[in-house]
């Protein structure tokens, strides 16, 4: 398995985990689409610094600014990576 098929899986774990939708969540969802809102997304901000052992900056990322999961893992992988030039605007 590849390591960005792993690490989607591991984001769409979480992602069941905190939200318990009980459906196939996909990376090119919006995060409307799984009834979202901010509450559960910083839930799922805080379970993803867990999960992969990060520090997301709050005013770097927000809700509006990654409109999708696959938005979100874009920003893990500079993250993890330490590529600061896809950070969202």
């Amino acid at each position: 398995m590849s390591e960005i098929m792993t690490l989607e899986t591991r984001i769409i774990q979480v992602i069941d985990k905190v939200m318990a939708c009980g459906t196939d969540i996909q990376m090119d969802q919006a995060w409307g689409e799984l009834g979202t809102n901010s509450l559960d997304y910083i839930k799922i901000v805080v379970e993803m610094e867990k999960e992969f052992d990060i520090e997301i900056d709050d005013d770097r990322l927000t809700f509006v600014q990654t409109d999708t999961i696959s938005d979100f893992r874009d920003y893990l992988v500079s993250l993890i990576e330490g590529d600061s030039e896809h950070e969202p605007d």
